[in-house]
């Protein structure tokens, strides 16, 4: 009987509160607005065809890099088309969070996996992957880094020696 007492008391409290709430203009009828989205991208949210992750992008890349540098010339078509999937999340990625920090390392480190197939666009895709890491994240160090890897490539590409990726370093006695 207490129970029910209370129950009821309860309903009532609640209903007349809810209709001071009602009357009274400073409080707020409606839901708060969101709020704005997050520069980073959460890490369990999936993006592009294959639907992966910004771990699964990150670790694609290291996968196929490697299995470049050991696996046989059969394979490298294969690579290649994992590697344009991981570029299409990579983009999708860049398209809903443009200002995450592991965009411009993941797409230094997708124009460098591409630079080592040597099949089908494989170099057009690492320039283009270089020229948006220098454009659209020009104060990186990732971009510092691709804008030598450019100078590199585009020195072998002309035949001229390549310049150093880095800066060398001389010891005085």
């Amino acid at each position: 009987m207490k129970r029910l007492a209370l129950l009821s008391s309860l309903c009532f409290a609640l209903l007349g509160a809810s209709a001071v709430f009602a009357e009274n203009p400073s409080f707020p009828t409606t839901a708060p607005a969101a709020r704005p989205a997050t520069a980073l991208a959460p890490a369990d949210r999936c993006f592009g065809a294959m639907k992966m992750s910004v771990l699964e992008m990150r670790n694609a890349i290291k996968d196929i890099s490697f299995y470049t540098d050991v696996g046989s010339a059969a394979d490298m078509p294969t690579l290649f088309h994992k590697l344009t999937l991981v570029e299409n999340a990579l983009r999708d990625l860049k398209t809903q969070f443009p200002t995450d920090t592991w965009i411009p390392g993941l797409g230094l480190g997708l124009a460098q996996a591409f630079l080592k197939l040597h099949v089908g666009d494989a170099a057009v895709r690492a320039n283009d992957a270089i020229d948006w890491v220098i454009a659209d994240y020009p104060r990186s160090s990732q971009a510092i880094f691709a804008k030598g890897l450019r100078r590199a490539t585009s020195a072998v590409a002309s035949g001229m020696d390549p310049v150093p990726l880095e800066p060398t370093i001389t010891l005085r006695p």
